[in-house]
């Protein structure tokens, strides 16, 4: 069984180096929300990390931290009972959040032979973000939200 609290962690750290790199954050005991200049749902995101943490009080933060920003909470089915009647009682809308991705075997496969693996440089930038561009369907301003400035130093 694969430690979902541990996916949630990560879930939340990216959150924070991908979408809190250049705007507003919040950490608390419970959360991790990030806020960018983007006017996007997907850009200003909310993470919950513990299921059992009242929902009210947790999404009356949320609100309170984003404001006029549109936002979303992702959230894994199953992470807390009452967390999306809380949100739709706040007048949210819910729907499924990003896929959790969690390997159900520990075997990882080898890369293809083709495939080479190389550090990332901060001078690899623009090709970086052309590729987080071409591989998620995005405009490249949107996909700059993934690679931001100095992600290369980032300690995790």
């Amino acid at each position: 069984m694969p430690d979902l609290a541990a996916c949630d962690r990560n879930l939340a750290e990216a959150t924070l180096v991908n979408l809190g790199a250049t705007g507003r954050r919040l950490v608390s005991d419970g959360l991790v929300a990030a806020a960018t200049d983007h006017d996007d749902t997907f850009f200003n995101a909310a993470v919950p990390l513990d299921g059992s943490a009242e929902p009210g009080p947790l999404l009356t933060d949320v609100v309170d931290f984003f404001g006029a920003t549109p936002f979303s909470v992702w959230a894994r089915r199953g992470l807390g009972p009452g967390l999306a009647d809380a949100a739709f009682t706040a007048g949210l809308a819910t729907s499924d959040g990003p896929p959790l991705l969690v390997l159900a075997s520990p075997e990882v496969p080898a890369p293809p032979t083709e495939l080479e693996v190389a550090p990332y440089r901060e001078s690899d930038r623009r090709e970086a973000v052309t590729a987080s561009a071409l591989g998620n369907a995005m405009a490249p301003h949107l996909a700059e939200v993934f690679v931001p400035p100095g992600i290369a130093d980032h300690p995790t």
